[in-house]
C-alpha cells in the first residue's frame, strides 16, 4: 500500500509525488519513492515529512523474534550534495512470546503501595523456554517492588516469588519453568504492589530468561504523573478559584452567564482584549463566590456579556452597588453591558468592542454548540485572534459583519462540517477570506485533543490545508481535564490556560474520557507532569481522571 505522506513548513502536496515498488519475491527492498517536483522553502524554518499508514506482508520466512526495520535513504543527486544519507528505524518485532498487562497503574512520584496489574508472559510458537530455565521479571526506571505478589501459569511453579535488587535503580522477582514451553503456555505475575520512582515517566517490566540471556519482552506497568484537582463547591466557585491567582492584579472582569452558553462564547476572546478572566454568574443573582471575588482585589469595571436574558438586570444592579475593593470610600464598579439581539449579535459587538482587532486572522466556530468554541478558548487568548461564531448550516449576517468590520483574510475553522459546513467555508472565501486550515475529530474530545496538537506542536498538512504551525504554548507539562458536556469549566479556564499557555482536553462525560483525551495524551508519559481536573468530582471523576493518566503510557518497543 502507499503510504500516505504530508509535509509541514507550507509545503504543498504537489510539490512531491510517492510510488510504490514491491514483488511478490521480495524479501527486503521493497520501497517507496517520494519524489520532489521543486525545492523546500528556503527559509529557516525546518521542513519535515510525515508518512503514515504503512503497511507491510511479512514473509513466511520471518522469524520469531526478528526485528522488522524500515531503512530512509536521501538520494545524492539535485537537490542533495555529498553522500548518500541513511536512517534505520525499527518499525516492530515478531515476538516469541507477548508480556501483557491486565491494567496500567498510576500514582505521583515516589508514591508507595501502587497495586500493579496482572502481568502475563505467553509463549507464541513453543520453545521459547526450557524446563529449568530462570524466568527474570525486572522493574525499569527506578521502581521497587514492596510486595512481590504471586506467580502462576502453566509454565512455572505456582508461589511467592523473591525480590532480588538487581542494581540500585530495578527489583527483580524469579520464577522458575516447570517444563519446555509449549504454544500458549503462560507465566503470570499478580498482586504485586510498586513504589514509583520520584521521576515522571512510564515504569515498564521487562522479562528475560536468565538462564539463556533470552529477552521475551517488556510491557508497561505505571505512569508516573501528579493529579490534582481544582474546583469551587459549584460552578461559579471553580471560575472564582480559576481568576485567582493568575487574575488578581486585573482592574477589570468579563461577567458572563454560568447556566446559559450562547452569549457566555464570546467573553474569552474579550477578556483576551482586556487582559483579564471570566467569571460567571447565576442569571438571576449573583452568587457569593462570585461576589467575593469581585471586591477581593482593585476591579474597576465589569463587563458584563449577554443581554437580561442571560444575566438579569437584578445581577448587574448587584454589582454596580459594589465598591471597589470592597472599601466605601472607593467608588462603585463600574458596569458595562455588552449584548446584541442574539448570540451572533453580541458575538459581533465583542469582536469589535472598543479598540480594532490586532489581527487579521479569526477563528471561526458554531454559536449552537459550546464544545469547539471552549477548547480553542486557550489559543484565542495566546493569538488575540478574534472567535467568530456562526449558525452551522451557513455564515450569518454578524459574522459576515464581524469579517468587514475587523478586515480578516484567514481563517481557521474549529468542528467539521457537522458543525461548520462546507456551505460557511464557500461563504468565507465568497468574502474574501482564505481558510487556512479546519480542525476537526469524530466528536468533541477529539476536536479539543487536535487543538491541543496545535497548541503545543502543531498540525501537519491535511487535504488542502497546509501544515499549521504550533502555537508554541511554554507549558506542556501540565494538562487541565475538563467536562466536555457542560460548559462552565472550561469557560472560566480557557483565559487561564491561554494565559499561563498550557492546553485544556475534554471528556465526553464526567465519568468518561472519550477518545480524544487518549489520542492527545498517548506517548507524553514523561512530559506531561500534572493532570488537573476542573470542578468536583460530580465534574471530573476520580475515575475518569485516574483513567486519563493511564493513556499517557505508550507502547514500548525495544
Amino acid at each position: 500500500t502507499v503510504p500516505g505522506v504530508a509535509a509541514t513548513n507550507g509545503v504543498a502536496s504537489s510539490a512531491y509525488s510517492v510510488n510504490a515498488a514491491h514483488s511478490s519475491t521480495s524479501s527486503v527492498n521493497d520501497e517507496f519513492t517520494v519524489t520532489f517536483n521543486q525545492d523546500a522553502p528556503k527559509d529557516a524554518n525546518l521542513t519535515s515529512f510525515i508518512v503514515s499508514g504503512i503497511s507491510i506482508t511479512l514473509g513466511s520466512n520471518v522469524p520469531l523474534g526478528h526485528v522488522v526495520g524500515l531503512k530512509a535513504t536521501a538520494s545524492n543527486g539535485t537537490p542533495f550534495t555529498g553522500a548518500t544519507a541513511t536512517k534505520t528505524i525499527t518499525l516492530g518485532s515478531i515476538p516469541s512470546t507477548t508480556v501483557t498487562n491486565s491494567q496500567v497503574a498510576t500514582g505521583a512520584p515516589s508514591a508507595t503501595g501502587i497495586s500493579l496489574g496482572n502481568v502475563t508472559v505467553t509463549d507464541v510458537a513453543g520453545a521459547a523456554v526450557s524446563s529449568g530455565d530462570e524466568i527474570d521479571l525486572t522493574l525499569a526506571y527506578g521502581a521497587k517492588f514492596t510486595t512481590a505478589g504471586t506467580v502462576g501459569g502453566t509454565l512455572v511453579t505456582a508461589g511467592t516469588p523473591t525480590i532480588v535488587t538487581v542494581t540500585t535503580t530495578s527489583d527483580t522477582v524469579k520464577a522458575t519453568a516447570i517444563k519446555t514451553s509449549s504454544a500458549g503456555d503462560k507465566l503470570t505475575l499478580a498482586g504485586a504492589q510498586v513504589t514509583l520512582p520520584s521521576t515522571l515517566g512510564e515504569v515498564y517490566i521487562a522479562v528475560f530468561d536468565k538462564t539463556t540471556a533470552a529477552f521475551l519482552g517488556a510491557v508497561g506497568v505505571a505512569t508516573v504523573v501528579n493529579q490534582s484537582r481544582l474546583g469551587g463547591s459549584d460552578r461559579y466557585a471553580t471560575a472564582s478559584q480559576l481568576f485567582d491567582p493568575q487574575f488578581s492584579f486585573a482592574a477589570s472582569v468579563v461577567l458572563t452567564s454560568g447556566a446559559n452558553y450562547p452569549d457566555a462564547l464570546s467573553a474569552g476572546y474579550l477578556a483576551r482584549r482586556l487582559n483579564t478572566g471570566v467569571l460567571t454568574t447565576d442569571p438571576g443573582s449573583l452568587p457569593p463566590a462570585t461576589r467575593q471575588e469581585l471586591i477581593a482585589h482593585s476591579i474597576a469595571t465589569v463587563y458584563l456579556v449577554g443581554g437580561t436574558a442571560a444575566v438579569s438586570q437584578n445581577v448587574l444592579n448587584q454589582v454596580a452597588a459594589l465598591h471597589v475593593g470592597n472599601n466605601p470610600t472607593n467608588p462603585l464598579i463600574n458596569v458595562v453591558r455588552i449584548a446584541g439581539s442574539d448570540r451572533f449579535a453580541t458575538n459581533n459587538l465583542v469582536d469589535i468592542y472598543q479598540t480594532p482587532a490586532t489581527s487579521t486572522t479569526a477563528v471561526v466556530a458554531t454559536g449552537l454548540n459550546f464544545a469547539d468554541a471552549l477548547a480553542v478558548g486557550p489559543a484565542i487568548y495566546k493569538t488575540g485572534d478574534p472567535l467568530i461564531l456562526t449558525s452551522g448550516a451557513s455564515l450569518s449576517a454578524s459574522a459576515a459583519e464581524t469579517i468587514a468590520d475587523l478586515g480578516i483574510k484567514t481563517a481557521i475553522i474549529v468542528g467539521g462540517t457537522s458543525a461548520v459546513s462546507s456551505a460557511v467555508e464557500s461563504a468565507l472565501a465568497a468574502h474574501g477570506v482564505t481558510v487556512a486550515y479546519r480542525i476537526s475529530g469524530a466528536d468533541r474530545t477529539q476536536t479539543a485533543a487536535d487543538i491541543a496538537q496545535w497548541e503545543t506542536s502543531g498540525l501537519p498538512a491535511a487535504g488542502a490545508y497546509a501544515a499549521l504551525s504550533s502555537l508554541g504554548f511554554t507549558d506542556p507539562g501540565l494538562v487541565s481535564v475538563a467536562r466536555g458536556d457542560n460548559f462552565a469549566d472550561a469557560l472560566a479556564a480557557g483565559p487561564v490556560a491561554g494565559a499561563e499557555q498550557h492546553v485544556i482536553v475534554l471528556t465526553a462525560d464526567p465519568n468518561t474520557v472519550g477518545a480524544g483525551i487518549g489520542q492527545y495524551l498517548a506517548g507524553r508519559a514523561g512530559t506531561v507532569g500534572t493532570l488537573q481536573a476542573l470542578g468536583l468530582s460530580s465534574a471530573v471523576s476520580a475515575a475518569a481522571l485516574n483513567a486519563a493518566a493511564e493513556t499517557l503510557s505508550k507502547p514500548l518497543i525495544i
